[in-house]
C-alpha cells in the first residue's frame, strides 16, 4: 500500500521567554572589514544564560550582490539536521539556515559553528540573524531574546580599521507565531532522484502534522493545497483551517482529476496564521501517468519489452541448442575421398545408420558396429571401412534394425 504522499511539518508559536530565561546569539565581531575577493569567518556562540537548551535553528540574511556563503563548519557535539527548510545555503536570495541539536543540552555558552563568507563586490553589507531563528529549551519553548547584526565593509584596496565603524544594535526577536512547512514525497517513485508518479483519478494521501513549540494557546492555522501544471495553471485547489494547541495530526487526501493529462505537475502547500512574519510555502514535482493492467504506462512498456526480449532470446537459444544437437547426431558425412565405384555403398550405409539413430538413438551405432565386415565410428556413426559384399552388409543392417523396432522399416537416401 502507498505511504502518505508527503509530510507537512509546521513549527508553531515560537515566543520570546522572559529575560530570566533569555538566550543570546553572540558574534565574535560585529564589525568586519575586508578587501574585495577575500573570505572572512563569522563564528557564532549560543549563550543560554544558565538555562539548559537543546535545539538551535540559526538563520542569516545577507545581500547576495556583495556577499556569498562559501562554507559552514559546525562545532563539535552538535547533530546537524539535514532536512529541507532546516538546512539551506542560497546565495541567489541571500539566505542561510542551519539547524542542530545538542543531545545532552547545554546551560553554558557553546560554540555553534563558523560561517565563511566571500566578498564578491566592494560595498557595505549587513548580515542579520533572521526572525525564523530559535533556541529551544526542554519545554520546546524558544528562549532567544534578540537578533544581532554584523556590519561588513568590503573595499578595493586597504580597508579601514574596524574600530572606526559603528556596530549595529541587536534587533528584537518579538513575540510572534512562526511556521515552517515541508513536503516530502512518499508515493511510488521511478528511481533515485526521480519524481513521484500517480495516475489520473488516484488519491494522493497527505499526512499533515502541526507542532506548537511556543505558547500553549490555541492558534488557528489556514493550510492551502494546490496542484499546478508546468505553466502554472491550477488543476486543484483547497484550503482548511486547523486549530492547534499542542499538536495536531491529520490526513488530507487529494484526488487527481480523471481528465488530467499525463505530464509533470507541482504540488504546493502554504500556510497563513495570525501575526505572520515570513511566508511559509513549499512544493515538489511529481508526474501524472496513465496505468495499463495496474502498472504505470512506462513500467508496463519497460517490463513488457524486457519480457518479450527474454522470450525471443530463450526461443533463439532453444532452437540453436536443438539445431546443434540434431546437427551433432545426424550429420550427413562427405565420402568424396572414397573411390566412385564404392562411394554409393558408403553413403547408403551412412544414411541408413543416421536415420536409424534418429529413431532409436545411439543404439543404432552399437548395432552397426557389431555387423561383420563393417567398421563404423562408435561416436559419430561415420562409415570407416567396408570389407565384405556391400549389398549383403546393407541387408544385414536393415534386418537388425527391423528386429530392434519389431516392424518393417524404410529409409530415404541422399540424392546422387
Amino acid at each position: 500500500m502507498k505511504k502518505s504522499l508527503f509530510i507537512c511539518i509546521l513549527l508553531v508559536g515560537l515566543t520570546v521567554a522572559s529575560s530570566a530565561e533569555a538566550s543570546l546569539l553572540v558574534f565574535q565581531n560585529k564589525v568586519i572589514t575586508v578587501e574585495k575577493g577575500q573570505t572572512f569567518a563569522v563564528p557564532v556562540t549560543i549563550d543560554p544564560s544558565g538555562e539548559k537548551n537543546y535545539t538551535v535553528r540559526f538563520t542569516l540574511g545577507f545581500p547576495p550582490d556583495i556577499l556569498e556563503v562559501t562554507s559552514f563548519t559546525p562545532a563539535p557535539n552538535w547533530l546537524v539536521v539535514p532536512q529541507p527548510g532546516y538546512d539551506l545555503v542560497d546565495n541567489k536570495s541571500g539566505q542561510f539556515i542551519k539547524t542542530a541539536g545538542f543531545p545532552k543540552g547545554f546551560s553554558v555558552p557553546e560554540s555553534f559553528g563558523t560561517v565563511t563568507f566571500s566578498a564578491k563586490q566592494a560595498g557595505e553589507a549587513v548580515i542579520t540573524v533572521g526572525p525564523r531563528s530559535f533556541v529551544l529549551n526542554a519545554q520546546n519553548r524558544s528562549t532567544l531574546e534578540s537578533r544581532p547584526q554584523v556590519r561588513v565593509v568590503a573595499t578595493v584596496g586597504l580597508p579601514p580599521k574596524a574600530s572606526s565603524i559603528t556596530p549595529l544594535p541587536n534587533l528584537p526577536q518579538g513575540e510572534q507565531n512562526l511556521f515552517d512547512i515541508n513536503l516530502i514525497p512518499q508515493i511510488q517513485t521511478s528511481g533515485a532522484g526521480l519524481a513521484s508518479k500517480v495516475a489520473p483519478g488516484e488519491f494522493l494521501p497527505l499526512s499533515v502534522k502541526l507542532l506548537n513549540f511556543g505558547s500553549r494557546n490555541r492558534v488557528d492555522v489556514t493550510v492551502t493545497y494546490k496542484i499546478t501544471d508546468t505553466e502554472g495553471k491550477t488543476i486543484y485547489s483547497a484550503e482548511e483551517t486547523v486549530a492547534v494547541e499542542t499538536t495536531a495530526t491529520f490526513v488530507k487526501t487529494i484526488q487527481i482529476p480523471f481528465e488530467t493529462l499525463p505530464g509533470r505537475y507541482v504540488a504546493k502547500s502554504s500556510i497563513v496564521y495570525p501575526g505572520q512574519v515570513a511566508p511559509a510555502t513549499t512544493e515538489f514535482p511529481f508526474t501524472v501517468e496513465r496505468k495499463i493492467l495496474g502498472l504505470f504506462q512506462s513500467d508496463f512498456y519497460r517490463y513488457g519489452g524486457i519480457t518479450l526480449l527474454i522470450s525471443i532470446l530463450m526461443i533463439l537459444l532453444g532452437r540453436a541448442l536443438i539445431k546443434r544437437h540434431r546437427g551433432a547426431r545426424f550429420t550427413v558425412f562427405d565420402y568424396s575421398d572414397i573411390p566412385h565405384d564404392q562411394r554409393t555403398f558408403y553413403e547408403i550405409l551412412s544414411d541408413t545408420i543416421m536415420e536409424m539413430r534418429e529413431r532409436v538413438g545411439d543404439q543404432a551405432l552399437a548395432i552397426a558396429a557389431d555387423i561383420d565386415d563393417l567398421k563404423v565410428d562408435r561416436e559419430t556413426g561415420r562409415v570407416l571401412d567396408i570389407t565384405g559384399p556391400p549389398a549383403k552388409i546393407i541387408a544385414i543392417l536393415v534386418s537388425e534394425y527391423e528386429k530392434s523396432l519389431g516392424k518393417k522399416v524404410s529409409f530415404s537416401f541422399r540424392k546422387g
